[in-house]
């Protein structure tokens, strides 16, 4: 097999740059360990409503969408308001369902789809990443390309076993993992009703308790008496002492309307800031393969999305130079870095420091407006925590309310400012000292 291109990992990263490099020309094989009719995992997400417009996808059909919700609502961990919105910029779609059409577009732009293809390792030589090397049928397989691209999503199959000189430097900090389950269920109408009218949850709102399983937590769900469905999506940190599926089974029995379940997954979710390297010699890593997840709430799909999109154009220019260098790779490492990658690192950083706090300290910050609505919108539509002129008042008495949380608040303001100063300084070409001396900056600023 003959390739310009060889994208491994058929998920929205994939297929959005496999869809992006075959309509520009490029041949491209698209290799993914599941069948055409496996793809996806059974997960429901929440993508922003602005990122398919960026990148030139249609917004979900009505058969994607598993549900609609009036009112979001969030929680404390001892259950107080914190606050409600009617819109929050994100649309929750069937990501199977997704990613299969995502997956059909490409084939239909020219790409060659090859289902069952296990990734073992990169083919690397001289320091330059020339193919990979698949399990297929029982048997090994070489493949070859000018150009392979990672988008393996939380296993990361080819970054994690680049060679360190190579410059991607992948981590791997249990910290930085979080587990999460999600459950679409059928629902005894009468007790579903019963609930909503005893305020247990809300007809077509997504109630969310924010702490109530430690303080990186949430246990977010959403009942439908029209569809007759209820869903709950829980994630913890990995190293939580409870199981989370002994989480999931008491929400269950406590909310006594969940019936046979019809969907739903386990899985892993990488919630650092992306790779500071992204490129290297015949390579590109692109979605959560380059930890490319929004760090506060684990939502990774508009990012890969996005980086897909970013990807495709500087990739193709590459290759039809005849040379994908990291020298021609680097503007996709800058235009992500210094966009997208500079709004998630700050978000890392406000991660760092609430993961620390106590369940108490999160009832204050939901109790007394220093978690607020502005912010969700923020953080779900990838926007910077700034807060408005209208919002400062209520956040400034509960700082004071709270004087105690100052010295953590005000190192969260210092350092969001730092590294967004930082990530704005993002070499725009590629020298290997200037990267060296930002990425040990960057290391120092985390620290």
């Amino acid at each position: 097999m003959d390739f310009d291109v060889i994208v491994v990992g058929a998920g929205p990263a994939g297929c959005i740059v496999s869809r992006g490099l075959a309509r520009k020309g490029i041949k491209v094989g698209l290799f993914d360990i599941a069948d055409k009719i496996n793809l996806g995992k059974t997960l429901i997400v929440e993508i922003e409503n602005k990122i398919f417009t960026k990148v030139g996808i249609s917004l979900p059909s009505q058969t994607e969408i598993p549900y609609h919700s009036l009112k979001f609502r969030t929680f404390s961990p001892k259950g107080k308001q914190a606050f409600e919105l009617k819109h929050t910029g994100v649309t929750a779609v069937y990501l199977d369902k997704f990613v299969k059409r995502l997956a059909q577009e490409s084939q239909k732009a020219g790409v060659l789809f090859f289902g069952g293809y296990k990734a073992i390792k990169p083919i690397v030589s001289e320091g330059k990443v020339y193919g990979v090397e698949f399990l297929v049928n029982n048997r090994k397989e070489e493949i070859r390309a000018p150009l392979v691209i990672d988008a393996t999503g939380f296993n990361a199959e080819l970054v994690r076993k680049l060679d360190p000189d190579l410059g991607l430097l992948y981590e791997d900090d249990p910290n930085d993992v979080v587990i999460a389950e999600n459950s679409l269920n059928s629902i005894h109408k009468d007790k579903a009703k019963l609930a909503i009218w005893e305020e247990r949850c809300g007809d077509d709102e997504v109630w969310a308790y924010i702490g109530s399983a430690g303080s990186y937590s949430t246990v977010f769900f959403h009942v439908s008496l029209e569809k007759m469905q209820s869903y709950i999506l829980i994630g913890v940190k990995e190293q939580f002492d409870v199981p989370i599926s002994a989480l999931m089974n008491k929400f269950k029995q406590t909310h006594d309307y969940f019936d046979k379940k019809i969907y739903g997954a386990f899985g892993k979710i990488k919630i650092r800031r992306s790779l500071p390297r992204l490129v290297c010699d015949g390579f590109l890593a692109i979605g959560e393969a380059a930890c490319m997840v929004i760090p506060l709430n684990g939502s990774g799909v508009a990012s890969a999305m996005w980086a897909g999109h970013l990807a495709s154009e500087v990739a193709a220019e590459a290759i039809k130079n005849s040379n994908p260098t990291t020298k021609n790779l680097w503007p996709y490492a800058w235009k992500y870095q210094t966009g997208r990658g500079a709004i998630l690192a700050t978000y890392d950083a406000v991660r760092r420091i609430t993961e620390k706090f106590t369940m108490n300290q999160i009832e204050t910050l939901a109790r007394d407006g220093l978690m607020s609505g502005e912010d969700f919108f923020n953080v779900s539509n990838a926007q910077f925590m700034t807060p408005s002129l209208w919002a400062l008042p209520k956040k400034s008495y509960g700082a004071l309310k709270n004087f105690w949380l100052i010295p953590s608040l005000t190192k969260m303001a210092g350092l969001t400012a730092a590294i967004r100063f930082h990530y704005n300084s993002y070499p725009k070409e590629y020298d290997h000292k200037n990267f060296e001396s930002w990425q040990k900056r960057e290391k120092q600023i985390y620290t």
